[in-house]
């Protein structure tokens, strides 16, 4: 069996295109589902599909519709499992279960817990059915399939149809049975019209939704109109024909049933009739006669029972004494033996129907037969009184004439026999209430009625009651009176149309086969003839090729930007491009002159030559070697050039053929690298690396003629501060002029090199003594330390030496480095701006630096830092106004460490930032925390470092300290030294105005040991000015001192600031200050600094008064 390519197209471009925009979407159905929402989406349409088709089949059964002869579901769940996958079995079952709900709910008119497991277990059969189908197909037919051949579609119908199609009306004709819906006699049957139902709906929906859904070809896809189209008309015309069908049947089987229900009233009619004749006949009887003996009764009530069918028996019951009424007279005697003397009034049954015969004086009707003839089945008892009237006008009953009814019997003369299968005929009264208005049942019931029921419903009287005669016909009934022919011929017209698809299944695939053949075959011939037409274009093209190659070889030889030559076998140039007469400068007449290892750099020749002749010899037939070429004007090219040889047949070289790039540009970026791998980036001095190369030849060249040089580490003094504060692009801008400075101060065979940071090193070889090195040593502090303006800063500069001599103070680079170092620590830790030679005892300096520093970072990790207070006093009545916060370290090894023992260290090491945050921070919340004890609050001073203020934050950190303390900015003072102001005026008079702009107070400490300037002191927004302890010390004793002091104690109250004076040891000191108004003194003659807990015990005792140190201690003050 052949599969299709069901992918391919033959009709060019515009029927793709057609094909694609109209088979797109079918494409979508076909295709398996690859997501959970495309498995649900098929799952839910799967369900759906079922239950409409089976909706619309169940609209052709015939009665009472059990069957149907096509059944669509059977033919669209194959065809679906067989497109989608067999795992969407659950859509089958969901749809089924669902369908034969709805029918179960339609029948019956209530769906109960058994319906729905019947419907389950139908439901199961037909998916297992649909899936065992598809499965079959797949095996012995194939997939995908069109159906185009006789043997595909016959396996196709016999598998998918006949043979699979035996499982679901297996299961459903079993479930039926066991639950008592089909009678034994109707299985098989119903099993088979099951069958031919689901078979018929394979035949003709499963191979045309198959084909509709896969084919893709544009010429496939014109079967689909003829098949469907023919199968549509005859299925149309086929469920026309099953309607009228069923139609006519339909109404032959209820013409046949209400003539056999009227013939029931009509005989019922009759024979009531007749008993109610037979006892008032009888009645009258006793009325006409004196005396009625035995033999009378029985001759006359024999005669009435001979005309009247269906009464069981008549009798005479006299009234006696004790209202007694026994039977007296019975007619028959056979089978009412048990009547004779039986007293009807003492028969419960009979006590309401003597009281309605005594009120009514005419016919009454007793519901119930006596109860000595009762077990005889249903029945009535008919009665008329016979009486007279006394003289007083009443009316005495002296017995009365009855009849007995028996149902059954009645039943069987109407019928001429027992009912028919499925039908119930039932008598209700219709005057008495619901739960005793039945007087008989043919079932013991009302009858069961359905959708499928025929009913026919009359009235009959009998003397004074009516009742409803009650004839329904069930699906026993139908069954057996359907007819055989008319299901027959509805099979029949669907399986024309079944195998009038196939047919056309088979016809048209075939030609369609054919089609697609001959458009094979014509496609191949018109790509061989095109094969052919390209075979010669390609030839044709090919001799054009080689005219061009020719053509472009030589122009990309004359064009290419790549160095080209040839050379015979002995090297002398034959041609060359025009790239490589520019490479050389030479032209090509020129060359042609020259051989190529009279062109190569004497350098390189030897080691060209060599790779020349492992290719002469042919150990290799190439090689590529960088080198320098002899050019035009005496210069050198660069150039990567290749050299290959062309042999001859003897492998000998006959020619050569040399390509060169200019590498002119990459050696120049070489070389760059070299520097750049070599020299600072910044300062374009050599960096590290560099350093140790020199200075290892400056060290050897020194052992090999023992002759001295020197080692100079230089370091910027402060120059951390300038960074952080000014910015990294002033920094940048410094490094850049130092490095030029010291540049100018050593000769031209000296090393100065950037080590890196602010840190430079010179190396000085072939120096005669340490005198020489001092002079070099001297000039550098004095030309570093002249003022430079950087972005409108005007900064004032220096730098610290360190010194090391070879050999004297180490013999190798290492130790030389290390001990200029060192030296250097020394100079800075001697004040900075000064230069050391190195000295044995410095290493113990140096380490003693470090070990302060390490310390230091412990400190402030473990809170080792304490702060003292030394108070100020009013100078005038000794009052505390103020106070300055001192830091102190508690060591632990060393004990309490003054400021002085280690702030340069911190100062040096970078530290001193932190440590001034700290004092900051604490000194605020001191202050504040003795204010909510109530204790007297004074403002608090606190130094502010140079590192502090030049950063950027300082404002900022101010801000937070106040905030997180909670203390007001007007007890905070800050103290600033003179050198700190005048490094940068301009930048730092602004940060001065903000600190001033939030309410702190700003003090200038050290007043009278720097610039001292009026003009600056105006710039800055100051409170007070605070005389150094150097010009308090003598001013008992040295007038110089006495005049500076009262100078700055005017000059302060010129600015309108206060003044305190420091130091303040003696009585004498503190009588001068008094003397000329100072404002407030600070001293150990009137309190040393001491710890918070002292400080509480002072003021405590000295009481709050707030108010009043403020107002004295702080007027005039803004």
């Amino acid at each position: 069996m052949r599969i299709l390519d069901l992918a391919g197209t033959a009709e060019g471009p515009s029927a793709r295109r057609g094909g694609d925009e109209a088979g797109d979407w079918r494409r979508r159905f076909a295709r398996p589902a690859d997501t959970w929402a495309g498995i649900v989406w098929r799952l839910l349409a799967l369900a759906l599909s079922y239950l409409a088709t089976g909706w619309l089949g169940l609209q052709l059964a015939q009665p009472p519709g059990y069957a149907t002869a096509i059944w669509p579901p059977s033919g669209i769940s194959l065809a679906l499992l067989l497109l989608w996958g067999r795992g969407l079995w659950p859509g089958v079952w969901l749809g089924s279960l669902l369908l034969n709900c709805v029918v179960g709910y339609q029948v019956a008119g209530s769906l109960t817990l058994q319906g729905v497991l019947i419907a389950a277990s139908i439901a199961s059969g037909s998916s297992l059915q649909a899936v065992c189908g598809a499965t079959l197909i797949r095996r012995h037919v194939g997939w995908p399939t069109m159906l185009d051949s006789g043997r595909d579609v016959l396996a196709f119908m016999l598998l998918g149809g006949m043979l699979a199609c035996v499982i679901a009306p297996s299961v459903g004709t079993a479930t039926l049975y066991f639950s008592g819906r089909v009678v034994p006699g109707d299985l098989l049957f119903t099993g088979f019209t099951w069958w031919v139902g689901d078979a018929m709906g394979v035949f003709l929906i499963a191979p045309l939704l198959v084909v509709w859904a896969l084919e893709r070809r544009r010429s496939w896809q014109r079967r689909l109109p003829t098949v469907v189209g023919s199968v549509a008309v005859s299925v149309l015309l086929g469920a026309l024909v099953v309607q009228q069908t069923n139609l006519v049947e339909n109404s032959r089987i209820r013409s046949a049933f209400g003539e056999q229900a009227q013939t029931v009233e009509r005989g019922l009619a009759e024979r009531l009739m007749g008993a109610e004749r037979a006892v008032r006949t009888l009645g009258d009887f006793y009325q006409a006669s004196s005396e009625v003996t035995s033999e009378d009764f029985i001759a006359f009530a024999g005669g009435q029972l001979l005309g009247t069918p269906g009464i069981r028996s008549l009798g005479w019951a006299p009234r006696l004494s004790g209202e007694r009424y026994p039977v007296t007279y019975i007619m028959p005697r056979d089978g009412n033996m048990a009547l004779l003397g039986h007293d009807l009034a003492a028969d419960v049954g009979q006590q309401a129907l003597l009281g309605e015969l005594t009120a009514s004086r005419a016919m009454a009707v007793s519901r119930a037969l006596p109860a000595a003839v009762a077990s005889g089945g249903g029945g009535v008892l008919a009665a008329t009184p016979l009486g007279r009237l006394q003289r007083d006008g009443s009316w005495r009953i002296d017995g009365l004439v009855f009849a007995l009814l028996q149902f059954d019997t009645l039943i069987e003369q109407v019928l001429g026999g027992s009912l028919p299968p499925g039908v119930e005929v039932a008598l209700v009264d219709r005057g008495a209430a619901a739960e005793r208005a039945l007087l008989y049942g043919s079932a013991g019931r009302l009858p069961s009625r359905d959708a499928n029921s025929l009913v026919h419903e009359g009235e009959l009287a009998f003397g004074p009651a009516r009742w409803s005669l009650q004839v329904v016909a069930g699906n026993a009934y139908l069954q057996a009176h359907r007819s055989l022919q008319a299901w027959v011929t509805q099979a029949g017209v669907f399986l024309f149309s079944g195998l009038l698809g196939g047919f056309l299944l088979v016809l048209t695939g075939r030609a369609a086969r054919i089609e697609q053949l001959v458009g094979e075959r014509t496609d191949e011939l018109e790509q061989k003839n095109r094969a052919l037409s390209g075979e010669v274009e390609q030839r044709q093209r090919s001799e054009a090729a080689l005219r061009e190659s020719e053509e472009r070889f030589r122009g990309i030889f004359e064009s290419a930007s790549t160095g080209i030559a040839f050379a015979n076998a002995r090297g002398r140039i034959l041609q060359s491009n025009a790239a490589f007469q520019a490479q050389l400068g030479y032209s090509a007449e020129a060359l042609r002159s020259m051989d190529f290892p009279s062109l190569t750099h004497p350098e390189d020749a030897p080691r060209e030559m060599e790779l020349f002749r492992e290719v002469e010899s042919g150990r290799r037939d190439s090689y590529r070697i960088e080198k320098r070429f002899r050019a035009a004007g005496g210069r050198h090219a660069w150039a990567d050039s290749t050299v290959s040889a062309i042999r001859s047949g003897d492998s000998r070289p006959q020619h050569y053929v040399v390509v060169c790039t200019d590498i002119e540009a990459r050696k120049q970026a070489e070389a760059r690298i070299r520097y750049l791998a070599q020299s600072d980036a910044l300062t374009g001095l050599p960096n590290r690396s560099m350093l140790a190369s020199r200075l290892g030849d400056v060290l050897a060249e020194a052992r090999a003629n023992r002759q001295p040089f020197a080692v100079m580490f230089i370091d910027i003094d402060r120059f951390k501060n300038i960074n952080d504060s000014l910015g990294h692009g002033t920094g940048d801008t410094l490094l850049q002029e130092m490095s030029r400075r010291l540049g100018v101060c050593v000769r031209a065979g000296d090393t100065l090199a950037r080590h890196g940071g602010d840190e430079f090193v010179v190396v000085l070889p072939q120096v005669h003594d340490a005198a020489q090195v001092s002079q070099v040593a001297t000039k550098m502090l004095a030309t570093v330390e002249r003022p430079l303006t950087i972005d409108q800063h005007l900064l004032s500069v220096t730098c610290s030496i360190g010194i090391a001599m070879y050999p004297g103070d180490g013999e190798d680079a290492e130790s030389l480095l290390k001990n200029a170092d060192a030296a250097m620590y020394v100079a800075k830790s001697s004040g900075r701006n000064s230069f050391q030679f190195f000295t044995a005892d410095m290493n113990a300096r140096v380490r003693e630096f470090l070990r302060v520093e390490n310390d230091l970072r412990s400190a402030l990790k473990n809170g080792e830092f304490r702060l003292h207070y030394q108070p100020q006093f009013d100078a005038a009545s000794g009052e505390i106004l103020a106070m300055e916060a001192l830091i102190r370290w508690q060591h632990p090894q060393r004990g309490l460490l003054l400021a002085g023992q280690f702030i340069r260290v911190a100062e040096e090491s970078g530290l001193i930032e932190e440590i001034g945050d700290w004092v900051l921070n604490e000194a605020c919340r001191q202050a504040r925390e003795w204010q909510r004890r109530g204790l007297k609050a004074l403002p608090v001073s606190v130094n502010l470092s140079g590192f502090q203020l030049y950063r950027r934050d300082i404002v900022a950190k101010v801000g937070r300290a106040l905030q997180s303390s909670g203390l007001e900015p007007r007890w905070l003072e800050l103290e600033v030294t003179e050198s700190v102001l005048m490094q940068d005026v301009a930048r730092v008079a602004g940060i001065l105005q903000e600190i001033r702009g939030m309410g702190v107070k700003l003090a200038l400490d050290d007043f009278g040991t720097g610039y001292s300037s009026l003009a600056y002191l105006q710039r800055f927004p100051l409170s007070r000015l605070k005389v150094d302890q150097t010009f308090v010390r003598d001013i008992s004793v040295d007038d110089n001192d006495a005049a500076i002091c009262k100078a700055i104690i005017a000059l302060a109250r010129t600015l309108g600031l206060q003044v305190v004076a420091e130091g303040v040891e003696t009585p004498q000191q503190l009588a001068f200050l008094r003397e000329h108004r100072c404002d407030l003194v600070q001293g150990n003659l009137l309190g040393a600094a001491m710890a918070p807990q002292q400080l509480e015990l002072l003021l405590g005792a000295q009481g709050p008064e707030e108010s009043r140190g403020v107002s004295r201690g702080f007027r005039g003050v803004p």
